[in-house]
Protein backbone atom coordinates (compact mmCIF):
# COMPACT_ATOMS: atom_id res chain seq x y z
CA UNK A 1 0.00 0.00 0.00
CA UNK A 2 1.22 3.79 -0.49
CA UNK A 3 3.10 5.03 1.97
CA UNK A 4 0.97 8.19 4.51
CA UNK A 5 3.07 10.65 3.24
CA UNK A 6 1.62 10.43 0.19
CA UNK A 7 -2.06 10.69 1.76
CA UNK A 8 -1.01 13.63 3.57
CA UNK A 9 -0.43 15.63 0.51
CA UNK A 10 -3.86 14.60 -0.96
CA UNK A 11 -5.38 15.77 2.83
CA UNK A 12 -3.48 19.42 2.26
CA UNK A 13 -5.54 19.67 -0.84
CA UNK A 14 -8.63 18.85 0.76
CA UNK A 15 -8.21 22.39 2.02
CA UNK A 16 -8.27 23.74 -1.20
CA UNK A 17 -11.28 22.93 -1.71
CA UNK A 18 -12.10 26.56 -2.56
CA UNK A 19 -10.47 26.20 -5.89
CA UNK A 20 -12.89 23.22 -6.80
CA UNK A 21 -16.43 25.22 -5.63
CA UNK A 22 -18.17 23.21 -7.85
CA UNK A 23 -18.21 20.57 -10.20
CA UNK A 24 -19.26 23.65 -13.10
CA UNK A 25 -15.74 25.24 -11.94
CA UNK A 26 -13.56 22.22 -12.14
CA UNK A 27 -14.75 21.58 -15.69
CA UNK A 28 -13.75 24.80 -16.87
CA UNK A 29 -10.54 24.74 -15.58
CA UNK A 30 -8.25 21.98 -17.42
CA UNK A 31 -5.69 20.52 -15.30
CA UNK A 32 -2.09 18.85 -15.75
CA UNK A 33 -2.51 14.74 -16.11
CA UNK A 34 -0.11 14.69 -12.94
CA UNK A 35 -2.74 16.51 -11.13
CA UNK A 36 -5.45 14.45 -11.82
CA UNK A 37 -4.83 11.45 -9.27
CA UNK A 38 -4.90 13.84 -6.39
CA UNK A 39 -7.78 15.89 -7.95
CA UNK A 40 -9.82 12.16 -7.76
CA UNK A 41 -8.19 11.53 -4.14
CA UNK A 42 -10.17 15.05 -2.98
CA UNK A 43 -13.46 14.32 -4.80
CA UNK A 44 -13.58 11.31 -2.64
CA UNK A 45 -12.86 13.15 0.34
CA UNK A 46 -15.14 15.44 -0.61
CA UNK A 47 -18.11 13.51 -2.31
CA UNK A 48 -17.42 9.96 -0.68
CA UNK A 49 -15.60 9.23 2.28
CA UNK A 50 -17.88 9.95 4.90
CA UNK A 51 -20.58 8.14 3.60
CA UNK A 52 -18.82 5.15 4.26
CA UNK A 53 -18.81 3.28 7.73
CA UNK A 54 -15.73 4.65 9.61
CA UNK A 55 -13.70 1.63 9.69
CA UNK A 56 -13.65 1.33 5.63
CA UNK A 57 -12.85 5.13 4.55
CA UNK A 58 -9.01 4.64 4.61
CA UNK A 59 -9.21 1.40 3.33
CA UNK A 60 -11.00 2.67 0.53
CA UNK A 61 -8.75 5.33 0.43
CA UNK A 62 -5.62 3.40 -0.14
CA UNK A 63 -7.62 1.41 -2.90
CA UNK A 64 -8.63 4.21 -4.19
CA UNK A 65 -4.45 5.53 -5.04
CA UNK A 66 -3.86 2.37 -5.74
CA UNK A 67 -6.54 1.59 -8.74
CA UNK A 68 -6.25 5.50 -10.05
CA UNK A 69 -3.02 4.98 -12.18
CA UNK A 70 -4.55 2.02 -14.15
CA UNK A 71 -7.86 3.89 -14.43
CA UNK A 72 -6.65 6.85 -15.89
CA UNK A 73 -4.45 5.43 -18.19
CA UNK A 74 -6.91 4.48 -20.54
CA UNK A 75 -10.36 4.03 -18.85
CA UNK A 76 -10.28 -0.12 -17.94
CA UNK A 77 -11.55 -0.22 -14.76
CA UNK A 78 -11.18 -4.09 -14.69
CA UNK A 79 -8.06 -4.13 -16.35
CA UNK A 80 -7.02 -1.66 -13.59
CA UNK A 81 -8.89 -3.77 -11.09
CA UNK A 82 -7.11 -7.44 -12.03
CA UNK A 83 -3.77 -5.22 -11.50
CA UNK A 84 -4.29 -3.82 -8.34
CA UNK A 85 -5.64 -7.49 -6.86
CA UNK A 86 -2.67 -9.00 -7.94
CA UNK A 87 -0.06 -7.10 -7.25
CA UNK A 88 -1.19 -5.48 -3.75
CA UNK A 89 -2.41 -9.11 -2.48
CA UNK A 90 1.12 -9.73 -0.39
CA UNK A 91 0.82 -6.23 0.95
CA UNK A 92 -2.52 -6.50 2.56
CA UNK A 93 -4.26 -8.85 4.50
CA UNK A 94 -7.60 -10.69 3.03
CA UNK A 95 -9.69 -8.39 5.28
CA UNK A 96 -8.79 -5.45 2.85
CA UNK A 97 -10.34 -7.24 0.15
CA UNK A 98 -13.58 -7.82 2.05
CA UNK A 99 -13.83 -4.12 3.00
CA UNK A 100 -13.56 -3.08 -1.41
CA UNK A 101 -16.01 -6.14 -1.81
CA UNK A 102 -18.36 -4.68 0.70
CA UNK A 103 -18.26 -1.20 -0.55
CA UNK A 104 -17.96 -1.52 -3.77
CA UNK A 105 -21.34 -0.46 -5.16
CA UNK A 106 -20.56 2.98 -3.77
CA UNK A 107 -17.04 3.26 -5.22
CA UNK A 108 -18.35 2.02 -8.65
CA UNK A 109 -20.58 4.82 -8.66
CA UNK A 110 -17.68 7.10 -7.40
CA UNK A 111 -15.60 6.20 -10.10
CA UNK A 112 -18.32 6.79 -12.79
CA UNK A 113 -19.60 9.94 -11.72
CA UNK A 114 -16.12 11.59 -11.28
CA UNK A 115 -13.77 9.71 -13.64
CA UNK A 116 -15.34 11.33 -16.81
CA UNK A 117 -15.54 14.79 -14.50
CA UNK A 118 -11.80 15.04 -13.58
CA UNK A 119 -11.07 18.31 -16.14
CA UNK A 120 -8.36 17.59 -18.29
CA UNK A 121 -7.54 18.21 -21.94
CA UNK A 122 -8.00 15.06 -22.86
CA UNK A 123 -10.82 13.50 -20.70
CA UNK A 124 -10.92 9.87 -19.25
CA UNK A 125 -14.37 7.19 -20.32
CA UNK A 126 -14.71 4.21 -18.53
CA UNK A 127 -14.96 1.29 -21.07
CA UNK A 128 -15.66 -1.27 -18.65
CA UNK A 129 -16.98 -0.62 -14.57
CA UNK A 130 -17.10 -4.14 -13.27
CA UNK A 131 -20.12 -5.20 -10.98
CA UNK A 132 -20.32 -7.06 -7.88
CA UNK A 133 -20.17 -10.44 -9.36
CA UNK A 134 -17.85 -9.73 -11.15
CA UNK A 135 -15.22 -8.14 -8.71
CA UNK A 136 -16.15 -10.76 -6.31
CA UNK A 137 -14.83 -13.47 -9.06
CA UNK A 138 -11.92 -11.85 -9.38
CA UNK A 139 -10.95 -11.85 -5.75
CA UNK A 140 -11.92 -15.33 -5.64
CA UNK A 141 -9.30 -16.46 -8.20
CA UNK A 142 -7.03 -14.67 -6.21
CA UNK A 143 -7.79 -16.22 -2.69
CA UNK A 144 -7.95 -19.32 -4.34
CA UNK A 145 -3.91 -18.86 -5.60
CA UNK A 146 -2.73 -16.89 -2.62
CA UNK A 147 -3.83 -19.73 -0.40
CA UNK A 148 -2.61 -22.48 -2.72
CA UNK A 149 0.65 -21.14 -3.03
CA UNK A 150 1.09 -20.55 0.79
CA UNK A 151 -0.09 -24.58 1.27
CA UNK A 152 2.05 -25.69 -0.53
CA UNK A 153 5.82 -26.30 -0.58
CA UNK A 154 8.06 -24.56 -2.76
CA UNK A 155 8.86 -27.09 -4.80
CA UNK A 156 5.09 -28.08 -5.44
CA UNK A 157 3.97 -24.95 -6.54
CA UNK A 158 3.95 -24.91 -9.98
CA UNK A 159 1.49 -27.96 -11.52
CA UNK A 160 0.14 -28.69 -8.29
CA UNK A 161 -0.31 -25.02 -6.87
CA UNK A 162 -2.55 -24.73 -10.04
CA UNK A 163 -4.70 -27.63 -9.72
CA UNK A 164 -5.16 -26.70 -5.65
CA UNK A 165 -6.26 -23.24 -7.02
CA UNK A 166 -8.72 -24.34 -9.19
CA UNK A 167 -10.38 -26.46 -6.69
CA UNK A 168 -10.35 -23.63 -4.12
CA UNK A 169 -11.98 -21.05 -6.23
CA UNK A 170 -15.49 -23.24 -6.65
CA UNK A 171 -15.32 -23.47 -3.08
CA UNK A 172 -14.98 -19.44 -2.86
CA UNK A 173 -17.37 -18.05 -4.37
CA UNK A 174 -21.35 -19.15 -4.94
CA UNK A 175 -23.66 -17.17 -7.24
CA UNK A 176 -21.60 -14.13 -7.16
CA UNK A 177 -21.12 -14.01 -3.58
CA UNK A 178 -17.79 -14.46 -1.38
CA UNK A 179 -18.36 -17.55 1.03
CA UNK A 180 -16.57 -14.98 3.65
CA UNK A 181 -16.66 -17.69 6.51
CA UNK A 182 -14.76 -20.51 3.99
CA UNK A 183 -12.23 -17.67 3.05
CA UNK A 184 -11.55 -17.15 6.95
CA UNK A 185 -11.12 -20.44 8.37
CA UNK A 186 -8.52 -21.12 4.70
CA UNK A 187 -6.57 -17.84 5.76
CA UNK A 188 -6.70 -18.39 9.51
CA UNK A 189 -3.44 -20.33 9.81
CA UNK A 190 -1.95 -17.46 8.41
CA UNK A 191 -0.64 -14.54 10.24
CA UNK A 192 -0.36 -11.06 8.22
CA UNK A 193 3.16 -9.55 9.24
CA UNK A 194 1.87 -6.52 10.05
CA UNK A 195 4.72 -5.26 11.95
CA UNK A 196 6.29 -4.40 8.45
CA UNK A 197 4.23 -1.50 7.53
CA UNK A 198 6.55 1.98 6.54
CA UNK A 199 4.95 3.83 9.17
CA UNK A 200 2.95 4.23 12.01
CA UNK A 201 -0.73 5.73 10.87
CA UNK A 202 -0.20 2.40 8.15
CA UNK A 203 0.19 -0.01 11.11
CA UNK A 204 -2.22 1.71 13.09
CA UNK A 205 -4.86 1.12 10.40
CA UNK A 206 -3.92 -2.38 10.06
CA UNK A 207 -4.22 -3.40 13.36
CA UNK A 208 -7.61 -2.49 13.31
CA UNK A 209 -8.17 -3.89 9.66
CA UNK A 210 -6.81 -7.68 10.62
CA UNK A 211 -9.27 -7.81 12.99
CA UNK A 212 -12.44 -6.86 10.64
CA UNK A 213 -14.74 -10.17 10.76
CA UNK A 214 -16.72 -9.91 7.37
CA UNK A 215 -19.58 -13.21 8.47
CA UNK A 216 -20.21 -10.89 11.66
CA UNK A 217 -20.10 -7.68 9.98
CA UNK A 218 -23.31 -6.26 8.47
CA UNK A 219 -23.42 -2.94 6.89
CA UNK A 220 -25.42 -0.03 8.34
CA UNK A 221 -28.31 0.65 5.93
Amino acid sequence: MVKQGQYAKASKLVHQRDNFKSKKQSQSRVIDSEQAADFLLVRYALTTKHSLPKEFRETNQRFLQELTPGILANGEVGQALQSVIVNASSRVPWQFWAQVSLTWPVMAKFLKREVPAIPLAKRVYLKHLPNLSELNHLLALQFAHQAATLTLLKGQQSHQSQQLAQQLVTQLEQDGQLKWATIQALFAPFTFPINQAPDEATLSWLRQLVTFDPVSYRLPK
